[in-house]
């Protein structure tokens, strides 16, 4: 049932003049959006109570206001991130034999891809993170050299995306030594040698969400060193998630002081 009221019962008003109030409708919480009701106000005049006025006021029962999300939040259409993981053969060990999706050079070596039955370990300064394949980038002694590891990959559009990768710098060679993330041959993050040799493996993330487009793109990880000293860069678990994944640095520890640092030629 709907019901009227006004804000006052009674208001007298002089000849020639005007009041205002309030009408107050409630609506029976059946009512669907659409339905209406007629609500009747008569003034009657107090010197001729024949003499009168009438007016009909309509109230229409409209959807109710989203008072939470009136500001628009809702409005924003948040993509969901799936598949949670987009590349293939994080930890190189089908790529390694040739067989998977990553592809590398050497300019000294052929290839990037190291086990340390083919490689050595550096003295200790170079390795796996995990399984038995990493790619060792560098270890060429006095020679110049450049290493790639890369990978072509769909980014689905509409929700973040994150490189993770795992690097451990475990010799230095002084000459400026980098290894730089490219992106479809643009760079996004440059590793710069660092001033002391590194004695763990750590994450390290690289946001690549600007790229999320649905669209194919190759990553690639890319580096360069001068002639005149090694230095060792070893990567490895390169995965690209829908959250940035940085964890503690997992020791490892160095070969002996003065101990050879250069990969083995085979």
């Amino acid at each position: 049932m709907w019901t009227a009221a006004t804000s006052v019962p009674t208001i007298a008003v002089t000849a020639g003049a005007s009041a205002t109030f309030d009408v107050t409708v409630d609506v029976p919480g059946g009512a669907t959006v659409g339905d209406s009701d007629v609500t009747t106000i008569t003034a009657t005049s107090q010197g001729d109570p024949l003499v009168n006025g009438t007016v009909d006021v309509t109230t229409t029962a409209a959807a109710a206001e989203d008072l939470i999300f009136a500001d628009g939040f809702d409005g924003e259409v948040v993509g969901e991130c799936e598949p949670l993981q987009l590349l293939l053969d994080t930890s190189f060990e089908e790529s390694g034999t040739g067989s998977g999706p990553w592809t590398s050079t050497s300019t000294t070596f052929g290839t990037g891809w190291c086990t340390e039955a083919t490689c050595g370990n550096g003295g200790g300064t170079a390795g796996a993170q995990s399984g038995d394949v990493w790619v060792w980038m560098g270890g060429a002694d006095v020679a110049a050299e450049t290493t790639t590891a890369s990978q072509a990959v769909v980014i689905p559009a509409g929700s973040d995306r994150h490189l993770n990768y795992w690097l451990w710098i475990g010799s230095i060679g002084g000459v400026g030594a980098q290894m730089a993330i490219n992106v479809d041959g643009t760079p996004v993050d440059t590793i710069a040698e660092p001033a002391e040799a590194e004695l763990a493996y750590s994450q390290r993330t690289v946001d690549l969400s600007s790229f999320a487009d649905g669209a194919s793109h190759t990553i690639e990880f890319n580096y360069s060193t001068p002639a005149g000293a090694n230095s060792n860069y070893s990567l490895d678990d390169v995965t690209l998630d829908c959250e940035p994944a940085v964890t503690q640095p997992v020791a490892r520890p160095l070969g002996p002081s003065g101990s050879i640092t250069a990969r083995i030629r085979n």
